[in-house]
């Protein structure tokens, strides 16, 4: 589940390019908490 998660949020970040990576984003927001999932 963690893994389609993640793949599906990289998908996004390639979509929106640079400006998905500021945390004022919600898809910023999405991707740490899915890589942050990951670990544990």
């Amino acid at each position: 589940m963690i893994s389609g998660l993640s793949f599906t949020l990289a998908g996004c970040l390639q979509l929106h390019g640079r400006a998905a990576y500021m945390n004022r984003y919600a898809i910023a927001r999405l991707w740490r908490d899915a890589q942050t999932a990951e670990l544990w």
